[in-house]
């Protein structure tokens, strides 16, 4: 149904807009971060469209952060910059974070750390080997597995900058863009 967005109104982000979604609040379990990403699985295949279902954890974010040298007041910061990477790309994210007063070691650091390619299993145990045993890969690790291998891939750069965003966070994309 039609939603309305509380931030910058701009070209192609308005403040009034159509969102099909499904929440859960208090449940402390990555079992049910599966069975929503199954969900919308499902309704996507009901509708002959197949997807790609990314899956990253805050709590990784903040401990690549804390890895990297940026003090917890400036984390929830470098991570708004780093939610930009899609659209304007490494560059410009070094280049959002050094004006937030993020040095450029840190912010060098940071980009070569969530841009690691590999299968969901060699990008969870290279992290693991930089950033030490942290929750947020125990929660992917889990809803992974849960969901299958085939129908979900881990980006460690895929970021939301919002404070409420505290464990999981999924997009979904359509496998044909065109």
């Amino acid at each position: 149904g039609t939603v309305f967005r509380d931030g910058p109104i701009k070209l192609g982000r308005y403040r009034e807009f159509w969102q099909c979604d499904v929440d859960v609040v208090g449940v402390g379990n990555s079992a049910i971060d599966a069975e929503l990403v199954m969900l919308a699985k499902t309704a996507f295949d009901r509708l002959g469209l197949q997807v790609i279902i990314q899956i990253n954890n805050r709590k990784i974010l903040n401990k690549i952060l804390e890895y990297a040298g940026v003090p917890e007041a400036e984390q929830t910061s470098a991570i708004i910059s780093i939610d930009k990477l899609d659209k304007i790309g490494e560059d410009g994210v070094k280049k959002d974070m050094l004006s937030k007063g993020i040095a450029e070691k840190q912010a060098e650091l940071i980009l070569s750390t969530i841009n690691f390619k590999g299968t969901n299993d060699e990008l969870l145990d290279k992290l693991e080997g930089i950033i030490s045993k942290c929750d947020g890969l125990d929660e992917v690790r889990k809803t992974i597995r849960l969901c299958g291998k085939d129908n979900i891939v881990f980006v460690p750069s895929m970021a939301r900058g919002l404070a409420y965003y505290t464990g999981n966070v999924f997009e979904i994309y359509l496998k044909d863009q065109s």
